[in-house]
């Protein structure tokens, strides 16, 4: 709203309002997005927009009721024809980044209930906004998962939801939407040579879960004073897993206990924690689990409406990837796309199978009501969440502007923050880093991306900035004046051996150009061309420090043991070279750690949360363990404190101190590990199930305090069936996985399991025929400590199906089961411990 400067004219103001002799609307206000200009000024007012302009405020322009019943008014309001073209997008994007599979779909707009046209193919913005030119560019999701930093990662992608915004309120997206494709990323790659392993947060369930949290509340805004999200993001690629252990390849059936264990926490954690507003599924026929019904992803209604809605309480938008419907080997026609839809997929704004064939489908009446209704009560549902019905005054993040909200000097020093934090120090031999550049008179950068931008970062899904700092140019802005800096920019070896030959020290650029990576790798060795430089450089005599520019781990034996001092910098975008500069130098202390396990050449996939008997983990396979990273300072743990130590109630506090012993001022990253002594079921020999990284001062002590809850001692039994089992549990607190520090034991002492209420239950018909499908439903309240469990359905007093459940206490849902009983009679249908119903089977 404007201000007014004279109070008594203010009062006049407010009093013809109130009056109605003026509107709001014929207020002088602040320009308002692109997106509004559908609306006539008349229809603006000031609580609310008319948007059929009918001059009655209706139940769904009416912004004082709840989200789901402005939802269903307006859904009420729409022809079937109307519904089905909100569904198939038959208009695309002229321009659009993905012409080959239907460049973008937008549902149309209609303009009797006042809806403007919306694209639901969206922008990128893994770590910068892709079509935003010039945008800020951040570290790639691998890096960011090298800080190990939530706050930081939740700063950072608050900052790329004000520039996504603040693009879209100027129509600077091109059309597009406020819906981006990315940038919560949750495979688990546990076979590192995966090309797009760097989009990741790396090989741990837990790790990922956290960080995927802070980027869904970060990128889609989280402010208790505004009602709206800023912008709606994406997590991918469900299920669709790089096979997430190496003897399920893609293409094949996996397992459902790695299914439960290893790929679905982070989407839950996404989706229950993170508000996430969009899932998008993988590649078709490359991510069955047969015990999950067996179908592929997009039609399978197992995954996409018992896990997603029922089972996690979804209620966003579920999209398939581009392409990803056909490469299921289903035809794209009639019966596929109608099958997608009744599964629970709601988008193929990426594709063409709907927009092709939907609105027939539902022509034919091939297409169950239900589900169609399903789909644009999602899209509706994310309109509202994003305040695009209402006035635009109401919400502040219409006020963004790329004039003051992009490319900040906050949004860089976030940047720089980013790639500082991201950075692992892998060895450095008798401390040769940091220089100490008032003894450096000439220094050596040799490799050929040191100087090119696009060794910073990858060339799919990036943005563009003003300007790039590559290493060479951080490291000559870095030395002091007057030392020499010479290159050699190429993998010519005698040119290397000339520049590193009488330097004090040598700084050797290695690792994949960012278009190596995008297919997947033979394997993790350096790639050719590197090794003979390295073992050129260092065959000088000259000191040699190895930077490692790469997405996915680099193993080399060799450079391990000759090396010196190795670096790992990531992609780290458009400030990583003066991170890498400065951490050569010593103004900024290295802190990061691995977000995975470096194999050692030759080695298959490797994990350090693994099972006795799954693979080899030792000396032999590993060359760093996940969690790794050296320091400048060093840092003490001590007094590992555990309350209670004994309890039936499995919530469980830990303390430890952390003193930084060391001379430099630090970050620590304390990690805790947690190992279910006991278990029934193979379980991994540790987990991470902590982590907070700590800044200190030579000689400053910290307490870290860390909190597990019921979900975190959780385990899958013989039966799948989630449960805290009694027993010991082994705290491990550790400078890395491999570097345990302190340990400690604590005791559950009774079983503890999921809880729930039921009322409401009925089912759709009381008297069928033999095998005739019924529905039966009720609705569950959470009412226990452990979040998941199985609600069961019971015929005639034996278990017939389940479905896993997550609530909170006081948090309900509906559920549906569909029954089919074969033999002839009277018999009794339940959910859970309610009273039974009959039905009649002829």
């Amino acid at each position: 709203m404007f201000k007014v400067k004279n109070l008594a004219m203010a009062a006049v103001i407010v009093a013809l309002i109130t009056l109605g002799i003026i509107s709001f609307s014929c207020l002088p206000q602040k320009k308002v997005p692109e997106y509004y200009q559908f609306y006539q000024p008349g229809q603006i007012h000031e609580t609310w927009i008319d948007l059929n302009n009918n001059g009655v405020m209706d139940p769904y322009e009416n912004t004082e009721l709840p989200i789901e019943q402005r939802v269903e008014d307006l859904l009420s309001r729409m022809t079937l024809e109307e519904k089905a073209a909100q569904i198939a997008m038959p208009k695309r994007l002229d321009g659009g980044n993905c012409d080959s599979c239907g460049n973008g779909g937008v549902s149309p707009a209609i303009d009797r209930l006042g809806l403007p046209e919306f694209s639901w193919y969206a922008d990128e913005s893994l770590h910068g906004v892709q079509s935003l030119k010039p945008a800020t560019v951040f570290p790639y999701s691998i890096a960011i998962a090298a800080t190990w930093d939530e706050k930081l990662v939740h700063e950072l992608y608050s900052a790329v939801g004000d520039e996504f915004r603040a693009a879209f309120n100027v129509d600077k997206l091109r059309g597009l939407g406020l819906v981006t494709w990315s940038p919560v990323v949750l495979e688990i790659p546990h076979n590192k040579k995966y090309e797009r392993a760097p989009e990741t947060y790396g090989e741990d369930p837990f790790l990922t879960s956290r960080l995927a949290v802070a980027t869904a509340r970060g990128f889609q805004g989280e402010d208790d004073n505004i009602p709206y999200e800023k912008a709606i993001c994406t997590a991918k690629h469900f299920i669709y897993c790089s096979g997430a252990r190496d003897e399920f390849p893609l293409g094949s059936n996996i397992p459902e206990r790695t299914v439960r264990e290893i790929i679905f926490p982070a989407y839950r954690a996404a989706i229950r924690e993170g508000n996430v507003g969009q899932i998008m599924t993988g590649a078709e026929g490359w991510d069955k689990a047969p015990h999950l019904g067996g179908d592929p992803i997009n039609y399978s209604p197992v995954i996409l409406t018992e896990v997603l809605r029922e089972g996690w309480g979804f209620k966003g938008i579920v999209c398939a990837d581009c392409g990803a419907l056909g490469e299921a080997g289903i035809e794209e026609n009639l019966l596929g796309a109608a099958t997608a839809l009744e599964a629970g997929l709601d988008s193929n704004a990426c594709g063409t199978t709907y927009k092709n064939n939907l609105p027939q489908a539902v022509e034919k009446g091939m297409v169950d009501l239900r589900a169609i209704n399903n789909a644009v009560r999602n899209f509706l549902r994310v309109r509202f969440r994003l305040g695009l019905f209402d006035p635009p005054q109401m919400n502040p993040y219409n006020e963004l502007t790329p004039q003051e909200n992009v490319l900040t000097k906050k949004h860089i020093a976030l940047a720089l923050q980013a790639a500082r934090e991201s950075i692992v120090l892998l060895k450095n031999e008798n401390s040769l880093l940091p220089l100490d550049r008032k003894n450096i008179r000439s220094l050596a950068v040799i490799g050929p991306y040191a100087d090119k931008a696009r060794s910073l970062i990858p060339p799919d899904y990036n943005g563009t900035p003003p300007y790039w700092v590559t290493p060479l140019k951080g490291i000559e802005k870095a030395v002091a004046p007057g030392t020499e800096v010479r290159t050699s920019l190429s993998f010519d070896v005698e040119e290397a051996i000339k520049a590193a030959k009488g330097t004090d020290v040598a700084v050797v650029i290695t690792g994949p150009d960012p278009a190596f990576e995008s297919t997947p790798r033979k394997n993790l060795a350096l790639p050719e061309g590197f090794l003979p430089l390295l073992k050129a450089v260092e065959g000088t005599g000259t000191p040699t420090v190895a930077v490692l520019v790469n997405g996915t781990p680099i193993s080399s034996d060799w450079m391990k043991e000759h090396i010196p001092a190795i670096i790992e910098a990531w992609y780290g975008g458009m400030e990583g070279g003066t991170a890498i500069a400065e951490v050569i130098f010593g103004d900024y202390n290295p802190g990061g750690k691995l977000p995975w396990t470096y194999p050692r050449v030759g080695v298959g996939p490797l994990y350090y949360n693994y099972k006795p008997g799954e693979i080899t983990y030792d000396q032999s396979t590993v060359l760093w363990p996940f969690g790794y990273g050296l320091s400048y300072t060093k840092f003490s743990y001590s007094d590992l404190e555990i309350f209670p130590k004994s309890t039936d109630s499995a919530h469980v506090k830990i303390k430890v101190e952390v003193k930084n012993v060391g001379e430099r001022k630090g970050d620590a990253v304390v990690q805790m590990y947690l190992r279910d002594v006991e278990a029934s079921v193979a379980v991994p020999l540790k987990q991470l199930r902590g982590f907070k990284r700590v800044t200190l001062e030579p000689g400053e002590a910290k307490t870290v305090e860390f909190e597990l809850e019921p979900d975190d001692l959780s385990l899958l039994d013989d039966n799948l069936e989630t449960i805290v089992e009694p027993g010991t549990f082994e705290v491990m607190i550790g400078e890395s996985s491999e570097d345990i520090v302190l340990r400690d034991n604590f005791e559950i002492t009774a079983p503890v399991k999921a809880k729930f209420n039921y009322n409401n239950l009925m089912v759709t018909k009381n008297k069928v025929k033999a095998l005739e499908l019924f529905e039966v439903k009720a609705t569950v309240i959470g009412t226990g400590e452990l979040e998941e469990g199985d609600v069961k359905l019971y015929l005639d007093g034996k278990c017939l199906k389940a479905k896993k459940v997550c609530l909170q206490p006081g948090e309900s849902r509906n559920l549906s089961f569909t029954c089919k009983i074969e033999k002839p009679g009277t018999h009794t249908v339940t959910i859970g411990n309610l009273p039974g119903i009959k039905i009649s089977v002829e």
